[in-house]
This record gives structure tokens, C-alpha cells and sequence, in this order.
């Protein structure tokens, strides 16, 4: 699959949009999230456009940074997801069989935990970002900032649901117990 990121708006369409697996809810919303640090970092730079400010301009790097992060996490999202879809269709007629499709299906679910997890952190992160600066952007451009704000808790409501979801398939694997505790320190 090539990186979701890098599709035209009409070509993710399509394979959201699809009967595939991925891209799904998780990929998507991971890609809203870097959509929503553009709109903030549109309005960081727009700001600095009309005045010096040192504090815009050193949060300038990491807002970038986490637009980036937030697309390859679309990319984990969706091969995570092919995965345990690999490991769905493994046979399963006998004990070895069973317990080998087990194994993948844990080992999946844990990766889609992790995944989850980092699109979560990601979003909060860039959410505090957005607000420890939003108090400095030009106030015309408060529906910019507002819109990334809920693109990004859109992207972290999302990821928090796939990673409480995808870890209960995780249970009984030597991760499970550190990424619950991940899972709920972060609310």
C-alpha cells in the first residue's frame, strides 16, 4: 500500500471508502489529526508573518514533527490492521494450527494496541502544543486553530477507542499489563 499521506484527497476517498480492510477509522482519523496540526501550524505562520515571536517560532519544529508522526502512524494503523487480517484467515484445523493463528492474532492485536496508543499520544501532543500557543495567534485566525483543535481530539477520541478495544484481544500477552497501565495513565 503506498503511504496514505501521500494519496490525492479523491484516491484515499476510494479506499476509505472501499470494502478493504484498510485504510479504516484508525488511519483516517491519524491522517485528521495531521490535518488538524496544518491548520494550527497555518495559523503559527501566518502569525509570524506579520510579527516576531520567538515562542511561535520554537514551536514551529515540533508541530511539524507531529504532523509527520501522525501520518506514518496512519501507515502502522493500516498494516496493523492487515495483519490481524492476515492472521484471521490462517488455518485452523488442527491444535498446532490453532494455536499458531492464537499467537498471530495476539501479537496483532498487541501491535494495533501500540499503534493506537502512539496516534493518541501524538494528538495529545499536538493538542497542547496548539493550546499553549493559541493565546498568541492572530485572533482572525481562531476558526483555524479551532478546527485543527477538533481534528486532533477527533484523532485522539478515535485512537484511545482502538487501543481499548484492540487491547483486550491482547490479554494474557507479557505486554498486556504495560499497555493498560499506558492505556489509562494518560486518561
Amino acid at each position: 500500500m503506498d503511504k496514505l499521506s501521500r494519496l490525492s484527497i479523491e484516491a484515499l476517498y476510494a479506499q476509505a471508502a472501499s470494502t478493504a480492510p484498510a485504510p479504516g477509522g484508525g488511519s483516517v482519523t491519524a491522517l485528521c489529526g495531521m490535518l488538524g496540526v496544518s491548520l494550527v501550524l497555518k495559523a503559527l505562520r501566518i502569525t509570524l508573518k506579520k510579527a516576531e515571536d520567538a515562542e511561535l517560532k520554537a514551536a514551529e519544529p515540533g508541530l511539524d514533527r507531529l504532523a509527520r508522526a501522525l501520518a506514518e502512524d496512519a501507515d502502522a494503523d493500516a498494516a496493523s490492521f492487515d495483519a490481524y487480517m492476515a492472521a484471521v484467515r490462517l488455518p485452523r484445523a488442527t491444535p498446532a494450527e490453532a494455536e499458531a493463528r492464537a499467537a498471530k492474532l495476539k501479537a496483532a492485536a498487541v501491535q494495533a494496541t501500540l499503534v493506537a496508543l502512539a496516534v493518541r499520544d501524538h494528538a495529545d501532543e499536538a493538542i497542547a502544543g496548539a493550546k499553549a500557543i493559541g493565546g498568541r495567534l492572530t485572533p482572525r485566525l481562531a476558526p483555524d486553530l479551532a478546527a485543527g483543535l477538533q481534528l486532533l481530539e477527533a484523532a485522539r477520541s478515535n485512537a484511545a477507542q482502538n487501543a481499548r478495544d484492540n487491547l483486550g484481544a491482547a490479554e494474557g500477552t507479557a505486554e498486556y499489563a504495560g499497555l493498560a497501565q499506558r492505556l489509562t495513565a494518560a486518561g
